[in-house]
């Protein structure tokens, strides 16, 4: 399977991209009207496009420090315009002591660096950008891009779309331990399926209930998914995510007759608690029941069943050591009896939807 180019997929308007260029071989600046120029000629379009739309997307471009002519090259990256771009230069950040005697006696070379820039992309994503999720279906050209993701335009505030009910740290608090610090992110993504059934009404408590809900579900999808990879370390609390998403008894009432036709003592029974358990009852069978929608609609945001595999997995084990498209290749083509073993599991959910224990 291989990574074919980004097809310009939009994002939904709260979230913006966060991208990392490395050019650690052949020469830089690029030749004028090299296909390499052209991408970044294009990229730079759509960044300045994009802010002019309010928009303002990250980007990190990694040099080869072995090159005589950084100055050069970091001067060759300003003219192109990006309007929010920083710059590492590899070379100058090498800790192993076997590299920095290469640098030092002029013997180093970009492959000695490999390990250096996953290090380098590493450090600047949890310093720069905690909240961002890979995402290689995005809308720049994946020539020379080395990562790929998205994350909400601002880490200090909740989506605004509708009146949410609870605060980012206490949705933060019903994530897996891996997506904690994504929960802004994973807020823009509720809102963005979400939103097209709370336009009628934003501000509306019905709203905001509905809100609520949807982020109980995603948090508990998201838990499936860690589940179903073996890093299951602390499961969904649907009473914990009641109190914690303020999630009103009447909505859960409500959402649990149009799903259960038993009787309440059918239903206590079943799942033994008495009637003040029943509200984690109806949250739980409110969940399994719009399973289905949820995932479908996150696999058209994220733009198919492998694009939305790669985003939540490379989210739990992240490893920037090679460009996105190798990366995605080298996930999908390795038929070994253990990597197959591996990712049974997580692909057949991200397939599903739903994850059923071997």
């Amino acid at each position: 399977m291989e990574l074919k180019k980004a097809t310009g997929s939009p994002l939904p308007e709260e979230l913006r991209h966060v991208v990392v260029f490395a050019y650690l071989y052949g020469p830089f600046p690029t030749v004028v009207g090299s296909a390499a120029d052209r991408t970044l000629l294009e990229a730079a379009h759509l960044a300045l496009r994009r802010k002019l739309e309010g928009r303002s997307d990250a980007f990190l471009f990694v040099l080869w420090g072995g090159s005589a002519h950084v100055d050069a090259e970091v001067e060759a990256i300003r003219a192109y315009g990006f309007p929010d771009a920083d710059i590492r230069i590899v070379a100058a950040e090498l800790r192993s002591s076997q590299a920095q005697l290469l640098v030092e006696h002029g013997d180093a070379t970009p492959e000695d660096s490999e390990d250096e820039v996953m290090e380098v992309v590493r450090q600047w994503l949890a310093k720069e950008h905690p909240a961002a999720l890979p995402y290689p279906n995005g809308q720049y050209p994946l020539d020379s891009v080395w990562w790929m993701g998205f994350e909400h335009g601002d880490d200090h505030r909740l989506p605004a779309s509708i009146e949410w009910g609870f605060s980012v740290e206490a949705f933060a608090g019903q994530l897996p331990c891996s997506q904690r610090r994504r929960a802004q992110t994973w807020l823009a993504v509720v809102e963005a399926v979400g939103k097209k059934d709370w336009s009628t009404e934003p501000e509306s408590y019905l709203t905001q209930q509905r809100g609520s809900v949807l982020a109980a579900m995603l948090s508990a999808w998201l838990h499936d998914f860690e589940a179903a990879s073996g890093n299951d370390f602390d499961g969904f609390d649907e009473g914990g995510a009641i109190k914690a998403l303020a999630i009103d008894p009447f909505m859960l009432g409500y959402k649990l007759a149009c799903v259960e036709s038993r009787s309440l003592e059918e239903l206590c029974h079943e799942y033994d608690c008495d009637l003040d358990g029943l509200s984690a009852v109806a949250l739980r069978l409110t969940i399994e029941e719009r399973t289905y929608g949820l995932h479908r609609a996150l696999t058209d945001l994220f733009g198919g069943t492998a694009m939305l595999f790669c985003s939540l997995y490379w989210s739990i084990w992240p490893k920037p050591e090679m460009p996105m498209s190798e990366a995605f290749a080298h996930l999908f083509n390795d038929c070994s009896h253990d990597r197959l073993a591996e990712l049974s599991g997580p692909w057949r959910f991200a397939e599903s939807g739903v994850w059923e224990e071997d």
